[in-house]
């Protein structure tokens, strides 16, 4: 029996099970386990040993309660730790407090130290299992395509965070949505090949929310499509899906 315990801790259900599955496809050498109840985690954890743990901020101060008075931080069970922070300003990359919502590739960089990994990371896929990346294709420019796609993302977003992304060259979304903005899709990905670790605080810079449905500003013309290296765009989508930040991600394409 593996007596190495990797146990991934936060209140978001969805999240907690994205990471612990992932480690357990990745066979890290650990034994893996998650938790979104801080008193359940309490109780099943007092006297065991945790070689690694990965504890969201808000998860922790909840624990600690139903801990006895002790700092499980501080406790002997808890051999390495890492606290996951909602808040990109508190990260702490040489020290314990790492974002939560980067990219797979990016969170193993950082703990890497701390993995045994058997299977060398995908640079192309490697997507959170539980993450729906869903396209919606039509041969004409049908203006129905966007509305359902919308439609379809608003109903599955009040489960989970979603996102969309118009890849078409005129997508109408400018209008639909009265956008009214000097940035564009283009603009995104020339920040995104730059800064790759910084994505989500790049990537809200420009959508728009429509209820739990986060909506990326589209392009303003096919050409603008055109200048992004196909690399980009590949690295772009393999951070968004191992990230675990949305439960469904739509592209809307059409092809000539």
């Amino acid at each position: 029996m593996n007596n190495r315990r990797l146990i991934v801790c936060d209140c978001d259900r969805d999240y907690a099970a994205s990471l612990a599955d992932y480690f357990r496809r990745k066979e890290c050498g650990y034994e893996v386990e998650a938790y979104t109840d801080p008193e359940t985690f309490a109780a099943d954890t007092r006297g065991r040993d945790i070689s690694l743990l990965l504890i969201q901020e808000e998860f922790l101060n909840k624990a600690n309660s139903h801990y006895e008075g002790e700092d499980i931080l501080g406790s002997r069970e808890v051999k390495r730790h890492y606290i996951l922070t909602e808040d990109r300003s508190a990260a702490d990359y040489e020290g314990k407090t790492i974002y939560k919502y980067q990219s797979a590739r990016n969170l193993i960089s950082i703990i890497g130290d701390d993995i045994e990994s058997r299977h060398r990371i995908s640079e192309e896929t490697g997507y959170h299992q539980g993450v729906r990346l869903i396209g919606v294709y039509s041969p004409v420019n049908h203006t129905l395509k966007s509305t359902f796609a919308m439609t379809l993302g608003q109903i599955l977003a009040e489960e989970r965070p979603s996102l969309y992304i118009n890849l078409e060259g005129y997508s109408g979304l400018y209008e639909m949505l009265n956008i009214r903005t000097e940035g564009s899709l283009l603009d995104l990905m020339y920040e995104y090949s730059l800064h790759p670790e910084d994505i989500f605080n790049i990537l809200f810079k420009y959508t728009v929310r429509i209820d739990e449905l986060n909506v990326l500003i589209p392009a303003r013309s096919p050409f603008e499509l055109q200048e992004v290296e196909p690399s980009v765009w590949m690295s772009f989508l393999s951070d968004l899906t191992s990230s675990g930040r949305f439960g469904s991600i739509y592209l809307i394409y059409r092809m000539r």
